[in-house]
């Protein structure tokens, strides 16, 4: 059963009618700034080590523990509908993953769009992942992502196979985008269930991250893309989400190729349920730790 803390939050989701946001944002051309951090927080610098670095003049941040760090290194990529930067809450989720596991999270700036496309995302995070791999080595590198971030993360995965550059051990994705173009046909059962997102908005923001590129492309919508050999794949998801239609699909797809993953769906969960601090976060953060410490 879903926590009081999830019920409530759903609630007020629709109080504020959060799953029109999007497009009302796109329609206007006016995308909220204000409310989103990319950049970490003050009180973050206390916590962790943080250094800056730029890849192609976007802001890269590492996170590492203060002392004792494993040598597992994850690389974030947050959500936000590729429209919006990081917000607190992917902040504080990776402060409880370097505390929890001893990893260091690497956390790039990337461009968004609607003023920027996937070229230009990946422009800035694929040389970033070449260079913490030259540096690190597969074996104790993880792709992570967050919704938009999580499709991302899926789909570099799979461009690394595609160029015969080793990919990660391991790729997590959470409440993941897997399909910009929106058409499964079950996200309409969903959809009444769902207070966070809504398919108009989901598919203008879309629209715009894939520019002159057709939506189907695996490069915006991993689950066209290469399963074999992308190293370990998790997914967490919640029944409340409307992308969990998508991941259901996707796990299908990797058990009719053998490929081998790990699946959480969580009842009643909303979209990006593990990084928002209820109860059945508190969960997820401990399997996703168990993933990292497994590698």
């Amino acid at each position: 059963m879903a926590s009081i803390q999830s019920k409530i939050f759903q609630i007020l989701l629709r109080l504020v009618n959060m799953k029109g946001s999007w497009e009302k944002e796109m329609r206007s051309g006016k995308i909220d700034t204000k409310s989103y951090r990319p950049e970490p927080p003050k009180w973050l610098f206390q916590k962790v080590n943080i250094k800056t670095g730029q890849i192609n003049r976007w802001n890269v941040y590492t996170l590492s523990p203060l002392q004792n760090a494993a040598e597992t290194v994850v690389l974030f990529l947050h959500g936000g509908g590729y429209i919006h930067a990081a917000a607190l809450q992917h902040w504080q989720f990776v402060y409880r993953l370097i505390k929890h596991s001893g990893c260091t999270v690497v956390f790039p700036d990337y461009p968004l769009a609607p003023k920027y496309t996937y070229k230009d995302a990946f422009e800035v995070v694929e040389p970033l992942y070449k260079k913490l791999l030259a540096r690190h080595g597969a074996k104790n590198l993880i792709v992570m992502g967050d919704s938009a971030g999580g499709g991302f993360s899926l789909a570099l995965s799979q461009k690394m196979k595609n160029e015969d550059i080793e990919p990660p051990i391991q790729t997590i994705l959470l409440s993941p985008w897997l399909d910009i173009s929106t058409s499964n046909p079950e996200m309409k059962t969903i959809d009444p269930k769902d207070a966070f997102l809504g398919i108009k908005g989901l598919q203008m923001a879309g629209k715009a991250y894939a520019g002159d590129l057709d939506m189907q492309n695996y490069l915006v919508s991993p689950i066209n893309g290469p399963l074999k050999g992308l190293g370990k794949i998790s997914i967490f998801t919640g029944t409340h989400d409307i992308f969990v239609c998508d991941a259901r699909k996707f796990k299908s797809m990797c058990q009719s190729e053998g490929v081998d993953i790990n699946y959480y769906e969580y009842e009643g969960m909303p979209h990006v349920w593990m990084i928002l601090g209820f109860p059945e976060s508190r969960r997820a953060i401990d399997e996703i730790v168990r993933l990292i410490n497994r590698i």
